[in-house]
């Protein structure tokens, strides 16, 4: 079983809910990146603590 990761820049909503994607997908991890809108996201200290604290070999490489 491979797990699902959602990440979502907080500062603008352009993808919708984080939260609601997660809550429909097994075993889905959410993480809301606060102060940062959906392009700003992925350079964020909080996006990069969450992808390396995510479970190994469930999905991110």
């Amino acid at each position: 079983m491979r797990g699902t990761g959602a990440d979502r820049g907080r500062l603008r909503d352009v993808a919708g809910s984080a939260s609601a994607l997660g809550a429909i997908i097994p075993g889905a991890q959410v993480l809301d990146i606060p102060g940062r809108d959906h392009m700003r996201a992925v350079g964020d200290k909080v996006y990069k603590t969450g992808v390396l604290d995510f479970p190994p070999g469930l999905g991110f490489v």
